[in-house]
């Protein structure tokens, strides 16, 4: 009997979760002790932090000695020993303390281990048992103190139960004003030790701060550093001028250097012609002699000679008198030499007098740091003084309160507020810890599920073959099942007992009843990765069976593929016919009987153009009379409009969409855009669905 399309639907359900869980198992197992950790880190830190309170109260109430004392309201019946039992026995007490505390306690339970007795009984009877409770009359008329002593195991666990007891018996409105003043009285005994322990360690500092720096030999010590300040002020105000003068007379003395050196120069130049000049003198009053004593006086020669010693005695008489009127000196080599010295001598005593100023600052810094500590130091003691005033001030406050209530230094008080505040952190921990682990399971399956339903259910890709049909009004002419060998370079159909080989004899068969004249077909897509050449490839060689001569045409000449699959080279293809080739150049033989080939050849930047001339016009129409099947592979409509044009000539376009792989906004895009240029005889190709979806519940294996 056939399934109802319910249980269809319920099986396709459960095997569409099933397949997700095998694709996404790693995310899952992540998923899954992500939330794990986390709530179990959230159950830590809640626990943590009501059993810290808990962890709290037992502490005060084992402040002192392992002891607690806790006020006690006297009623108008006035106060026997055995109230405490005639309570446990004629109330739900004892009733509410184990469903707070998860103890199984009995009144005989309490009475052996707090055993109730007077002050005045005997002390070695108290050691015999493991916990003792005491009830004695304080120095007031109405208020009563329950004393209890703890040993062995019992001192974790009766404190809580002896804190639950106790606060169901103050209940009384006529004791408020009592209570309020316990209340107050518990408050300042807890501070007690802690505000005289403050106190102590404040005092200790003081004094052996004060050991190591008397204050009077502080200010002794910061006048000094005054007086020590204004004096290195002083000297530093005098080397200032000194440095300034010397500054300045440097200046001077380098200015007077200058001009001198200018003049020096000017001055070796002069030297240097004046003895040109008198050497040039001697050697004619040299040959002047001697032409003299040959030639009679007047010859030419000695006239020449004779002009020439005059021109030149003219000129250096020119330069003697330019020098005498200049500068009057001959030469200034040791004025300029000892302007130099001085400079120098300046230049040392200017250094030597920044150096000592800046020893002189840096001590004065440093005293100045000192009197800065020091004056802190005073201030400190000073606080320190002022600190213990107000803390004995404080102590003799609550020593009189103390002492106004009739308690001792060893009595510590505890709200009874706050007993039931821990008694439902223990409640809640009780809880949390038994059913924590199960709610931690439960919320980690519930992120996990999210999780997943986010990123399948808002993915925005077609996530079942359902999927297509709900939201395209194109029909579907094939499912192919989710093969291992998609992205192969393998013909599945050729094995007729295959479930792929089953869902292209379904296509096959499909288009055959819904066209009567189907000839050619253009097989596309909306992206690469969709199986649009494994689509077309293996309905190719599934119509080859048949018995059909079939032509496979690999138009993607910007990434063919076909020629992989079929185990053939792309050597000539459909781009040579523009260079006039033949189709028996072109067209190759497949291993499939029945079923030829032509690839894409190399990639041509004209292949559009080519698709509108008339010449492709002719070759299409010469390969509808050679074959009765013609089915062209064109590249995605993405990334190439070749798709459009061959869908204009060709009988039906098949479109393949591939599950969780196709965005359903691309493929409504481009058919949209296919309608719009007026081809209306479209059909879908889902790609990658389950098997469940396509045979059933029952395998297709199980058919055979």
């Amino acid at each position: 009997m056939a399934m109802k399309n319910s249980e269809l639907e319920m099986y396709q359900l459960k095997q569409f979760f099933i397949d997700v869980f095998y694709k996404e198992f790693f995310l899952i197992i992540l998923l899954f002790f992500a939330s794990i950790s986390a709530g179990s880190y959230i159950i830590y830190v809640k626990t943590s932090i009501n059993y810290k309170s808990s962890t709290i109260l037992n502490l005060k109430s084992s402040f002192v000695g392992e002891k607690a004392l806790f006020p006690w309201i006297k009623e108008s019946s006035g106060f026997k020993p055995n109230y405490i039992k005639k309570k446990l026995r004629d109330s739900d007490i004892l009733k509410d303390v184990m469903l707070e505390t998860k103890t199984k306690i009995s009144v005989g339970m309490i009475l052996k281990k707090l055993k109730i007795k007077n002050y005045s009984d005997d002390s070695n009877e108290r050691q015999r048992v493991l916990g003792t409770v005491d009830i004695g009359k304080s120095s007031s008329s109405n208020i009563f103190t329950l004393e209890f002593s703890l040993g062995g195991t019992l001192k974790n666990d009766l404190p809580l139960i002896l804190k639950l007891l106790i606060s169901k018996f103050v209940k009384n409105e006529n004791d408020e004003i009592h209570l309020s003043l316990e209340k107050k009285l518990s408050i300042f005994a807890f501070q007690r030790e802690e505000i005289r322990k403050k106190l102590s360690e404040l005092i200790l500092k003081k004094s052996s701060y004060q050991e190591k720096n008397n204050s009077l030999d502080i200010q002794a010590e910061m006048d000094s550093i005054i007086l020590f300040i204004n004096k290195n002020m002083g000297v530093l105000d005098r080397l200032d001028g000194e440095t300034l003068v010397l500054s300045q007379r440097k200046i001077e003395v380098s200015k007077e250097l200058k001009n001198r050196l200018k003049e020096s120069i000017d001055l070796s130049l002069f030297d240097k012609s004046y003895g040109e000049l008198r050497n040039q003198l001697l050697e004619l009053e040299a040959d002047k002699s001697v032409l003299e004593e040959t030639y009679i006086k007047g010859h030419p020669k000695l006239r020449s000679i004779g002009s020439k010693i005059k021109v030149l005695r003219t000129r250096a008489n020119e330069l003697n008198d330019r020098f005498n009127n200049g500068s009057g000196r001959m030469s200034l080599d040791p004025v300029a030499r000892s302007l130099n010295q001085e400079i120098r001598g300046l230049g040392f005593k200017v250094a030597a007098l920044i150096q000592q100023r800046k020893s002189i600052s840096e001590i004065t810094k440093k005293e100045k740091k000192n009197y800065k500590s020091l004056n802190e130091a005073q201030s400190q003691i000073l606080s320190l003084v002022n600190l213990e005033k107000d803390l004995r001030n404080e102590e003799s406050d609550l020593t009189k309160l103390i002492e106004i209530g009739g308690l001792n230094s060893k009595t510590i008080f505890l709200d009874f507020e706050y007993v039931k505040e821990v008694s439902d952190a223990v409640k809640f921990n009780n809880q949390f810890r038994n059913f924590g682990p199960i709610l931690v399971f439960i919320l980690a399956l519930i992120s996990v599920a999210l999780v997943l339903y986010t990123k399948y259910f808002f993915s925005g890709k077609f996530m079942r073959s359902s999927d297509v049909s709900r939201v395209l009004p194109q029909p579907v002419y094939g499912m192919i099942t989710n093969s291992k060998i998609l992205n192969g370079d393998e013909i599945v159909c050729i094995e007729n007992k295959t479930p792929a080989a089953e869902s292209f004899r379904k296509l096959r068969a499909n288009l055959s009843f819904h066209f009567d004249d189907l000839k050619t077909i253009t097989i596309s897509s909306a992206e690469r990765g969709d199986g649009k050449s494994f689509v077309a490839v293996n309905l190719a060689a599934s119509m080859a069976m048949m018995g059909k001569k079939v032509l496979l045409i690999d138009g993607d000449v910007r990434l063919p593929r076909d020629h992989l699959m079929l185990g053939l080279e792309n050597l000539l293809g459909f781009v040579d016919l523009m260079d006039d080739c033949s189709l028996d150049d072109v067209i190759q033989e497949t291993k499939v009987n029945n079923l030829d080939f032509m690839s894409s050849g190399i990639t041509s930047q004209n292949s559009a153009d080519f698709l509108h001339s008339s010449r492709f016009g002719t070759i299409f129409t010469m390969l509808e009379e050679r074959y009765d099947f013609i089915l062209f592979d064109t590249p995605p409509v993405a990334y190439a409009t070749d798709a459009f044009i061959y869908a204009k000539r060709t009988s039906v376009t098949l479109f393949v969409l591939s599950i969780d792989k196709t965005k359903v906004v691309n493929v409504e895009k481009y058919l949209s855009e296919l309608e719009n240029l007026g081809i209306d005889t479209m059909g879908l190709v889902i790609n990658r669905v389950s098997e469940a979806e396509l045979f059933g519940a029952r395998s297709y294996k199980y058919y055979y």
